[in-house]
């Protein structure tokens, strides 16, 4: 029998052989999905994995980083000519706007050519990999592993060493903290009116610790799981800001004024114990970190409080939280204000011409001395005379007229008395408590004959006057 010819069914026409990807293909996939797992570790970081793996990045700054990641890894498992060139073209100008960046960095921190040349050298050794990666053909086995080798290290084991390298600091932090924690744990002052209880994940730290020592703060507290340090520091300024705009921009001026790259985050309006207060909370750059910082400020007669914190802005905003549950834990009751008022109240029942402002400046001048109505009402006259000098020849003309009206409504016996009286205060010469009353008594009579508008001028320009007195006299 004739042999039969085996024949091969004919291949369908266009049809070719599907090879077997290659090394380098295999690579060019590997490094797309390390893209794209590196994308999907940075939108962890700002969502799921907050706490555990921290950044000092914003969310639109990993989401951002996160796209481009993405973008790149899709280009390269699809795999076209067009895709890696255009990876190429992606990663060199990341490439050249990075190391731009470090120049300036470096110049602006004096950090010198080495500084610069050590950080560029490990920013360009995984472009050289990629590089050598989607650049020509064939590329042997053992290139595509080292490429891709590089890759993942760069991509996956830099989270690792920040992780860790974060980890070995807030380690160092806890410890310190630990070492300045004091026995006690509440800080209460009768005096002050005030009393901080440290809330849950806080600890008091010793006067003699360096967060509270550095500040000249009068108590400081710490949180262990946030590494956020915080001080109540206080003031007495008897020429303070008078105001709280004032005394917000003295608030900068102390604490944020100096730091570098400073970002305000907002202004809000708060309660401390029943008084108005400011929280300022700001971002700024030290020590090669990005810090987040909170100020809590209210003022109680010229004693002024802050109680600030600070963190790393990883911990940024688990700190934020444990600052509300401190700012909770302040008890505070007004003690200089609530003196200031009584005191305010029962001079304007004597002495009407006097204002609060004028009481103020009064207090102000004897910070050491506690003051009845009357002892202020000898003082206002013992200041307003010696600061009619510096009042303008209108003031002075005006005065003049008021206190001629205010005398007219006098008996003559009272007028006479009070200008004996007026003329042993201008000489500093001792005087009674029961004269001071007697007098106050006798010229409140004149000023309740006074026309509303009278009275409000009158009280203008001895507040003036007591202003300049005092002035003249401090100079």
């Amino acid at each position: 029998m004739p042999a039969v010819a085996h024949r091969v069914p004919p291949r369908p026409m266009g049809a070719r052989p599907q090879p077997r990807a290659g090394a380098q293909e295999l690579g060019v996939r590997a490094a797309g999905i390390l893209f794209i797992v590196s994308a999907v570790i940075a939108i962890l970081r700002v969502t799921a994995l907050k706490t555990l793996l921290p950044t000092e990045a914003t969310a639109g700054q990993m989401y951002g980083t996160a796209f481009i990641q993405v973008m790149l890894g899709i280009a390269l498992l699809q795999g076209s000519v067009i895709a890696r060139r255009f990876v190429l073209v992606v990663a060199t100008l990341g490439l050249l706007a990075l190391l731009a960046a470090m120049a300036f960095v470096s110049e602006q921190q004096d950090a010198g050519p080495i500084v610069w040349l050590v950080a560029a050298t490990l920013i360009v050794i995984p472009y050289v990999a990629l590089v050598g990666l989607l650049v020509g053909e064939d590329h042997s086995r053992l290139r595509v592993g080292i490429c891709i080798g590089i890759l993942a290290v760069y991509s996956l084991g830099a989270y690792a060493i920040e992780i860790g390298a974060r980890r070995a600091l807030e380690r160092d932090a806890r410890q310190k903290i630990a070492d300045w924690a004091s026995d006690d744990g509440d800080f209460a002052d009768e005096a002050l009116g005030l009393s901080l209880s440290a809330p849950g994940g806080w600890t008091r730290l010793r006067s003699d610790s360096p967060p509270v020592k550095d500040e000249q703060g009068r108590t400081g507290f710490a949180h262990r799981d946030s590494t956020a340090l915080a001080v109540l520091g206080i003031e007495e300024l008897r020429d303070g800001p008078g105001t709280p705009g004032a005394h917000l921009d003295r608030v900068r001026d102390q604490h944020v004024k100096g730091e570098e790259g400073v970002q305000e985050l907002g202004v809000t309006p708060i309660s401390v114990g029943g008084v108005d207060a400011q929280k300022l909370s700001v971002k700024w750059r030290a020590n090669e970190q990005n810090v987040r910082a909170w100020f809590v400020f209210w003022r109680d007669g010229w004693r002024y409080f802050t109680l600030y914190a600070w963190a790393p802005e990883a911990r940024g905003d688990a700190a934020a939280e444990a600052f509300q549950a401190l700012e909770r834990s302040l008890r505070f009751t007004p003690v200089l204000s609530k003196d200031i008022g009584n005191l305010t109240r029962q001079v304007a029942e004597i002495a009407p011409h006097l204002s609060p402002a004028a009481v103020r400046a009064l207090l102000d001048r004897y910070p050491n001395r506690k003051l009845t109505a009357t002892d202020v009402f000898r003082l206002g006259h013992r200041w307003s005379l010696a600061g009619v000098a510096g009042l303008t020849p209108a003031e002075v003309q005006d005065l003049s007229r008021i206190t001629a009206a205010l005398y007219a409504g006098m008996g003559a016996r009272e007028r006479a008395r009070l200008g004996t009286y007026q003329e042993r205060v201008r000489q500093e010469q001792p005087t009674t408590p029961a004269e001071d009353a007697e007098m106050a008594q006798a010229m409140k009579g004149g000023t309740a004959k006074l026309p509303p508008d009278s009275l409000s001028r009158l009280q203008e320009l001895v507040e003036k006057a007591i202003a300049m007195g005092t002035l003249m006299d401090r100079g």
